[in-house]
């Protein structure tokens, strides 16, 4: 019998990491797992710059959010750990960022 709380806890984990929600506005960048388990939240001058890349698996940061998707951004923190993530709108993310008013980088760090 304890198997089974293992298996719902891996089942969980599973199905938090199948998507990852990503909302941005003035004040933070917040990431979501679909259930909500894995998630991270970024104040926007908290960002030094970031990074897109066409691939999915070319973004390294420290902390990593990945499933198979058109490309990634990895965000350069001013202090502490880099973050980088799968996405499917790289470019319109890009965009977004650069609206707010942080630098894209060239390469990564």
């Amino acid at each position: 019998m304890s198997m089974l709380p293992t298996a719902f806890i891996t089942t969980a984990l599973l199905i938090d990491a199948s998507a990852l929600r990503i909302e941005i506005d003035e004040r933070e960048l917040r990431l979501r797992g679909l259930l909500g388990i894995f998630r991270k939240t970024i104040p926007i001058d908290e960002i030094e710059s970031f990074l897109v890349s066409d691939s999915w698996s070319a973004c390294h940061g420290m902390i990593h959010f990945t499933i198979p998707a058109k490309g990634c951004i990895q965000i350069n923190r001013r202090k502490g750990w880099s973050i980088s993530f799968s996405t499917n709108q790289p470019e319109e993310i890009a965009m977004v960022l650069a609206t707010l008013g942080v630098p894209r980088a060239l390469r990564l760090k």
